[in-house]
């Protein structure tokens, strides 16, 4: 009785395990996979959707929004025309990832940390935001 009780727990143990490091990837989202810790550059990213087993070492799964983002600058942009004339400018930009890029938007942004930051937004998602306003 106690050896099958013993068994009974530890597969029940075993399953809550790998049942709970699984990470369902958001409908519009892009899921990128991280494998081995990244060693071997993008070769170790790949794209997938649905339940994703997350349980090895060295494995992260990243969440890339697939639709319109919006944003605008912090402070305004002292802009000079043609004739020299100077304005300042607090432009607004939108911009959507392409899925076929979210391996080369994660690899470029994934040493920032998920914390919160002071905008309210994950380190990687606000990273995204500023990424997208250094290329205008």
């Amino acid at each position: 009785m106690k050896r099958t009780s013993f068994k009974f727990f530890t597969i029940a143990i075993i399953a809550m395990v790998f049942l709970s490091s699984c990470e369902r990837v958001a409908p519009n989202y892009a899921g990128v996979l991280m494998e081995n810790y990244g060693k071997q550059g993008k070769e170790d990213f790949k794209v997938v959707s649905g339940r994703v087993s997350t349980w090895e070492w060295g494995t992260e799964l990243f969440q890339v929004p697939l639709f319109d983002q919006r944003g605008e600058f912090g402070s305004p942009v002292t802009l000079k025309a043609a004739d020299n004339t100077e304005f300042n400018a607090r432009p607004t930009y939108s911009y959507k990832v392409i899925k076929n890029r979210a391996i080369d938007v994660v690899f470029d942004n994934k040493h920032i940390d998920k914390a919160d930051t002071e905008s309210g937004k994950d380190g990687f998602m606000q990273s995204l935001e500023d990424t997208r306003t250094s290329h205008l």
